[in-house]
């Protein structure tokens, strides 16, 4: 039986367990915005491999506290885009 790689997909759970919130992925590489347990993630992977999830961003928020949450998701969600736009520089140079 024919194995197809993993992909990753907004919605499903990464290999680390992560749920992913948003995905970017041009020819060589892709940004992903991730949660899991209390914290925002955010990683840039190799389109090749996308079961890698080095080079994270993390964002860590307390249920307890109120805003605490939106706050880190903010912050995560400012650093997936600023991530997404380096990656775009790169593949337009």
């Amino acid at each position: 039986m024919e194995t197809k790689p993993f992909q990753i997909r907004v919605g499903d759970f990464c290999a680390n367990g992560a749920e992913v919130l948003a995905v970017m992925m041009d020819e060589q590489e892709g940004v992903v915005l991730a949660t899991w347990k209390q914290e925002f993630i955010t990683w840039v992977f190799p389109t090749n491999n996308q079961r890698g999830t080095a080079h994270g961003n993390y964002f860590m928020f307390n249920l307890d506290r109120d805003g605490d949450e939106r706050e880190a998701y903010q912050r995560a969600r400012a650093d997936f885009l600023d991530r997404v736009a380096t990656i775009h520089r790169r593949a337009t140079r």
